[in-house]
């Protein structure tokens, strides 16, 4: 046990580690700003984007007609994480839908690459019949 606590001291101590958490949130702000532009060219005006730039986690309003739990059962079936923000409410009666759902999207565990297929399956989930 005392070898890892002279490795993470002297990884500290050396600045690597400063290093390793800038590189990272480098890393976590591109992809935030990369899904927001794609979210935004994708659903244009059908999107509202509560966007804090902080946190692995953005809160995403979208115009649609369909609920929250085909929704659900449609991104389960194209394979894509999603957490509505019911999921986060004591009651589901609460919400004022008015043909809109509120998404929490997170980046944290996609790549770069993979961000404008997660965006596509999103679209096809949310806006076709």
């Amino acid at each position: 046990m005392c070898s890892v606590y002279n490795t993470l001291h002297y990884f500290i101590e050396t600045g690597e580690y400063a290093k390793h958490i800038n590189r990272t949130n480098n890393s976590y702000e591109e992809k935030r700003e990369l899904l927001v532009e794609e979210l935004k060219r994708k659903f244009m005006k059908d999107i509202h984007i509560k966007d804090i730039r902080a946190g692995l986690h953005f809160l995403a309003e979208f115009k649609t007609n369909k609920t929250y739990e085909e929704v659900a059962q449609l991104a389960k079936n194209k394979k894509l994480e999603l957490y509505p923000l019911t999921r986060f409410m004591l009651k589901e009666e609460q919400v004022d839908r008015g043909n809109k759902i509120v998404l929490v999207l997170g980046f944290a565990n996609i790549s770069r690459e993979e961000i404008p297929e997660a965006v596509e399956r999103l679209y096809e989930i949310l806006k076709e019949d």
